[in-house]
């Protein structure tokens, strides 16, 4: 009988917080601790979770609090994996790290370097896998009713409130764009070789927007939109996928959550269903079934969905964008 892992959450923001409440209600895991930034943070999620909390992103109270550790969950910002990560391989802690891998290449190869000298776990919150219309998407490209792919493209837009978190901390090409790169690589199993990218004010302006060509190594190619370039509202076909192929096409409609409330003054705005989504007191969505990807991981020890190796690769990609765009959007080489 498998017994439940004990799994603490490190960066308890957003998406920590969601993930914690997704590791709490599922039969084989327990959360064992919380890691947060702030004290009122701290205090809030005590009222919501009966274990430890430590604030300042503390990992020796962590230590000191919680013991028999079985996996750890790192939510910290692009800019600040290193040393969580670092200190669960350091303890022999399987680590789901959120996506990117990191918000340099540098840094990533850092965790990498760690997870193998220590014969470590690492795999990704590379998310967007776990939604049931990408997996589709992929199934049916894999069965050949698309035939040979030939190009595709993604959008996938924010707003300026979204881009204010990550302007001046992290280099915009590590933001949005891996998400995209990572299901490009995984539908078609080729990597990338090289890139052109252009911004429409530079790439860190309040209003700006980055835009990506990526030539794979089957000859395919993938164009990739992300712009937050206007305050934020609802926006239809914000978030979309198309693929062309010499036999067919398939296009992921991801903007559509299937229910849109419309008030008032006209304005509309819609639950996020795919994602995470409350059903019965139970959240469910791509968040769950990625929870539950590492849960089974963690207690039985088979392959992660999505391996370290997957991260690294959507990283380089990264890095030939933003090497692009200091170079004035030339082709960059994916090293």
């Amino acid at each position: 009988m498998l017994t439940a892992s004990r799994i603490a959450v490190i960066g308890a923001g957003r998406m920590g917080e969601i993930y914690a409440r997704l590791v709490d209600q599922h039969p084989l895991a327990e959360l064992a601790g919380l890691v947060c930034h702030t004290e009122p943070s701290a205090e809030r999620l005590r009222g919501l979770f009966p274990v430890p909390v430590v604030s300042g992103g503390d990992l020796a109270a962590l230590s000191a609090a919680v013991t028999g550790l079985d996996a750890v969950i790192v939510a910290t910002p692009e800019w600040a994996h290193l040393e969580p990560v670092r200190w669960a391989v350091e303890r022999g802690l399987p680590v789901l790290l959120e996506k990117p891998m990191a918000g340099n290449l540098t840094e990533a190869l850092k965790i990498a370097g760690l997870v193998e000298a220590a014969s470590g776990l690492l795999t990704l919150c590379h998310i967007v896998r776990f939604d049931p219309r990408y997996a589709a998407l992929r199934q049916i490209i894999a069965m050949g009713n698309v035939g040979a792919v030939r190009q595709m493209y993604a959008r996938r837009n924010a707003d300026q409130v979204a881009a204010a978190r990550i302007l001046g901390k992290c280099d915009p090409a590590f933001w949005l764009t891996p998400h995209d790169i990572d299901i490009m690589r995984w539908i078609t199993g080729a990597e990338v070789v090289s890139v052109t990218a252009q911004t429409i004010a530079g790439g860190s302006a309040a209003s700006d927007g980055l835009f990506t060509d990526l030539r794979f190594s089957n000859g395919a190619v993938g164009r990739i939109e992300n712009s937050w370039a206007t305050p934020p509202a609802h926006h239809s076909r914000n978030c979309l996928f198309d693929v062309q192929g010499d036999a067919g096409s398939v296009e992921v409609e991801a903007w559509s959550q299937g229910v849109v409330l419309r008030g008032s003054d006209d304005r509309a705005t819609s639950p996020n269903t795919t994602e995470v989504c409350e059903v019965n007191g139970r959240l469910v969505g791509a968040c769950a079934n990625m929870i539950d990807d590492f849960v089974q991981v963690t207690a039985t020890g088979r392959n992660p969905a999505v391996s370290m190796q997957d991260g690294l690769a959507t990283i380089r990609v990264a890095d030939a964008i933003s090497r692009a765009l200091t170079s004035g959007g030339s082709v960059s080489r994916v090293d």
